[in-house]
């Protein structure tokens, strides 16, 4: 058994067994899939226009609304991907969104090691969240909210137990970069907000109920409340300014898009994922039980979380993250592992670094995942043939579109103002309800003023109101393949 833990604390194996966690990826999913995300496109183009122009947009640009407003609340992320595509290509999507997965992975990793005091344990919690989170971590800008999020964790964790709050105040400068990334900096908000309320309820009790509670010393609360109005003001920096708020609020008000969008909906169980998810919250109640925790902060921040999560399935890193890291955290003191040396340790990091990305490169060569390929891959998922079609012959527009292939469109046919697409804030419930009902072939589909003024449509050709308008009158088939059928209306149907 000696012999066993001794083999099991030599660097190379620790460090491919690093190597293995951070590669896990490539066995989890096909790295291809980031190219399927199906709101990727549109990003592409915003970011692509933010470039050319130096300028945000403040209007429906390419849709049939260019008078309504519109934030562009991702745009940092947007011109990420656009210069990407720009360098690399597609190939460039498939590394942006392997290397986000990968510094999350060994970010989080590195949050469980410190907490647990043990790299085999953090290794397999590392391994478990990662699992977990993984049907979340498509090429869309809520990638870098997993990864300022974490580093959030990792800042409070370290700060309380620690007892300083000179970790803090980094805070402001995370918050800078997440609001200019993706709008759930609002998730990371709402977590300081939590931990100033601890702070300042656990301030106004009595001193023997306080004196009984984790930690011992909490943080001043005077740093947190600066801290915390910092980040605000942080927030506030961006070509939006306090625009991202109305946005967020807009965004609160809209029930329609959580019964359209399977990923908006609670938790299925009919993926391994769900239960995995279900698994780590109960280990964590598990955990704060076992250990009596009277940490106030620790529950009330599991609780909230697990409420976000169940009920948003998109969203189950919000839970998993702070999870994991009550998990691994050692409620008694215990030996501490010996500490490389700075020399030994940066060789490490730098070998690991080096084999994982030649692992990535080595998986891509064997699954041929190169521009090519890719292209032929997006031909198969997404209606390139139909886009081509459409740019050789020039029909006339307006352009009749479904959903799901709205952001496609914006990005493959410049040229043609999309009826619809994933833009949620910028159509609003009555327009995303209506084209969703009038896609399935609802009885309202004939009479539906965006069909009526539409003189070219494309729609995926395994949809009801595709089987529906090759017996309309009004229209005729153009062109049509395995995948998508394009129609152009009549000249006797538009009277």
């Amino acid at each position: 058994m000696s012999d066993l833990l001794q083999f099991a604390e030599r660097p190379v194996i620790r460090s491919l067994a690093l190597l293995i966690l951070l590669t896990w990826s490539t066995q989890l999913a096909p790295m291809g899939n980031a190219i399927y995300d199906l709101d990727l496109w549109w990003h592409l183009r915003d970011g692509d226009a933010i470039v050319a122009q130096h300028a945000v947009p403040v209007q429906g640009v390419f849709s049939q609304y260019p008078s309504h407003p519109w934030v562009a609340y991702s745009w940092g992320f947007e011109v990420l991907v656009s210069r990407f595509y720009h360098w690399f290509g597609l190939v460039g999507l498939v590394g942006l969104r392997s290397g986000l997965e990968v510094a999350i992975t060994f970010l989080l990793f590195v949050i469980l090691r410190r907490t647990s005091g043990s790299f085999w344990k953090a290794w397999a919690l590392t391994a478990a969240g990662m699992w977990a989170m993984h049907h979340c971590m498509g090429l869309r800008p809520m990638l870098t909210s997993v990864l300022m999020f974490t580093a959030e964790i990792a800042l409070i964790f370290e700060s309380r137990k620690r007892g300083n709050d000179g970790l803090l105040f980094l805070m402001p400068v995370l918050f800078l970069v997440w609001a200019n990334l993706h709008i759930q900096f609002i998730y990371g908000l709402a977590v300081l907000g939590l931990l100033v309320t601890v702070c300042i309820v656990r301030r106004i009790l009595p001193k023997n109920w306080n004196a009984s509670l984790e930690p011992e010393q909490e943080l001043p609360v005077s740093s947190v409340v600066a801290v915390a109005g910092l980040s605000v003001v942080a927030t506030l920096i961006g070509p939006y300014t306090w625009h991202l708020y109305a946005v967020i609020l807009n965004l609160m008000r809209s029930p329609a898009m959580y019964g359209m969008i399977v990923e908006l909906q609670a938790l299925s169980f009919r993926m391994a994922e769900h239960f995995i998810v279900l698994l780590i919250v109960v280990a964590a109640f598990f955990t704060l039980g076992w250990q009596r925790s009277r940490d106030p902060f620790k529950l009330a921040l599991l609780i909230a979380a697990t409420l976000v999560a169940f009920r948003t399935q998109r969203d189950s890193w919000f839970v998993c993250i702070p999870a994991l890291a009550i998990i691994s955290e050692r409620k008694l003191v215990v030996a501490e592992e010996a500490v490389l040396s700075r020399a030994r340790a940066w060789t490490f990091a730098a070998v690991t670094g080096v084999a994982t990305a030649l692992v990535f490169l080595l998986v891509a060569w064997d699954s041929k995942v190169n521009n090519p390929s890719l292209q032929r891959a997006l031909a198969g998922y997404f209606p390139v043939q139909a886009c081509d079609f459409i740019r050789t012959t020039i029909p006339p527009g307006p352009l009749y579109n479904n959903l799901n292939w709205g952001g496609f469109i914006v990005w493959c046919l410049p040229d043609y103002p999309v009826a619809i697409d994933g833009r949620t804030d910028l159509y609003g419930d009555q327009a995303l309800s209506r084209f969703f009902r009038v896609e399935q072939g609802s009885p309202e589909w004939w009479s539906d003023p965006d069909l009526q003024a539409a003189r070219l449509v494309l729609l995926d050709r395994r949809t009801q109101l595709a089987a529906n308008l090759h017996h309309d009158p009004r229209f005729r088939v153009a062109y049509e393949d395995a995948l998508a059928v394009v129609f152009r209306r009549n000249s006797l149907g538009a009277q």
